[in-house]
């Protein structure tokens, strides 16, 4: 996974809480195949149910996955990034050279302060 340029689209309300940051931020990394930062946003021992295809367990295997399916983005948009204890979530579009794509992240941290990610639950839906 190699860091590459991707255009980012996100509103202005999706910075105003730790974790939406946190959440932006994983996202973008995300996007942009910065390994090294998405280390530092998941746990170790991170799960992340794919709806639909399968769990992934552990942060080389979700790291990994997550990184080759967003070799193809060419852009992210983030709608809305809601946040409360220890749970958040994002939602948004993913565009890619040959489909849109809508998508809803559930994310479970390890507690309600500042900590990583525990859990993603992950749903994606091809747009016509």
């Amino acid at each position: 996974m190699a860091n590459r340029e991707v255009r980012i689209i996100c509103g202005e309300d999706c910075g105003n809480a730790p974790k939406k940051i946190g959440i932006r931020d994983f996202l973008t990394a995300l996007a942009r195949g910065d390994r090294d930062a998405l280390r530092e946003f998941a746990a170790d021992d991170v799960v992340c149910d794919l709806v639909g295809s399968g769990t992934l367990r552990g942060i080389d295997e979700v790291l990994g996955h997550l990184g080759s399916a967003a070799e193809k983005w060419m852009e992210l948009r983030i709608d809305n990034i809601l946040t409360h204890g220890n749970g958040g979530a994002a939602d948004g579009v993913i565009e890619t050279a040959e489909r849109r794509i809508a998508f809803c992240d559930v994310y479970r941290f390890s507690s309600a302060g500042n900590a990583k990610i525990k859990r993603i639950t992950s749903y994606r839906i091809p747009l016509p």
